[in-house]
């Protein structure tokens, strides 16, 4: 089963895997996502994990060059949303291949020798932060869904996907679903 289509290009650059990766990182400032300098990233780690009661979640660290402190200036804290891509060559597109959110730590303005300045940002995807907040929900409270129907993001107040999701704390803007139009009329 074939989930996305690659060009024809990036098709032959992997085949052949003598490129380097490139990769770009965007931090959420202010509703719109500012890029990190690709020539400021030092290191970075992704990784998955598969949870003890199931599923699994995705989590990463980056260490960013920061010699005037640009980084961590930004007001961001935790949960700010941060995007990663990669490309295999110069020329070639980027595809989007994590939504994470900086982690509980925040950003970690860490000096080095000298006048070594760095910005340390642990990320967590989605699943951790709803695994955070389940714990104080109480799913056991009655809810009911009357006249919805299963999935319409133009219509988030008659969709039961987002009437749901605001149980569990997520806005509209953090669903990404197609519509389904078909009816639910009603769920305890």
């Amino acid at each position: 089963m074939k989930f996305y289509e690659i060009d024809n290009a990036l098709q032959e650059t992997i085949i052949a895997g003598n490129k380097s990766i490139r990769l770009k990182i965007e931090l959420e400032v202010a509703g719109h996502f500012e890029s990190v300098f690709e020539q400021d990233i030092i290191e970075a780690n992704f990784y998955g994990l598969k949870e003890a009661a199931g599923g699994t979640t995705a989590r990463g660290e980056i260490l960013i060059d920061n010699p005037q402190g640009i980084y961590s200036c930004f007001s961001l804290g935790s949960g700010t949303k941060v995007k990663v891509s990669f490309s295999i060559g110069e020329g070639l597109p980027y595809f989007q291949r994590f939504n994470f959110y900086i982690d509980d730590k925040g950003i970690q303005d860490v000096r080095g020798p000298g006048r070594k300045r760095y910005a340390l940002i642990g990320l967590c995807d989605l699943s951790a932060k709803l695994r955070k907040t389940d714990e104080s929900r109480d799913w056991s409270a009655p809810a009911v869904f009357a006249y919805s129907v299963v999935c319409d993001k133009s219509q988030p107040q008659k969709s039961l996907v987002h009437g749901i999701a605001q149980r569990a704390g997520l806005g509209i803007n953090d669903i990404d679903c197609s519509t389904i139009p078909e009816p639910c009329l009603m769920l305890n």
